[in-house]
């Protein structure tokens, strides 16, 4: 989860995340130090996101992501910072709902 949300301040393009270094999507054991580490130096990823969403004004959630070319958003409008943040809170809802289900 925590590199889901790294990802999502990379996508969003938040204070403290650099694009030209994106977090994989899956941590192995080689990257999970380089992992924890940026978590210790962040504090937490949660509290940083819940920061910079906080000092979003409204229309700042409509303008495009780092991860959308500008003669694409131009197109398709709906890739904008808060359709990003919409998807991945439901693709993370699905994957803790497929957790509900495993056997203790």
């Amino acid at each position: 989860m925590t590199a889901i949300n790294y990802r999502l301040a990379l996508i969003l393009l938040l204070t403290g995340c650099s694009p030209a270094e994106p977090a994989p999507l899956q941590i192995n054991i080689a990257n999970k130090r380089l992992y924890t580490e940026k978590i210790t130096n962040y504090f937490s990823v949660h509290y940083q996101l819940s920061q910079h969403f906080n000092q979003f004004n409204i229309d700042e959630w409509f303008q495009k992501h780092t991860a959308v070319s500008d003669e694409d958003f131009e197109k398709e409008p709906h890739r904008n910072k808060l359709n990003v943040l919409l998807n991945r809170t439901n693709h993370l809802a699905y994957h803790l709902g497929q957790l509900a289900f495993l056997k203790k």
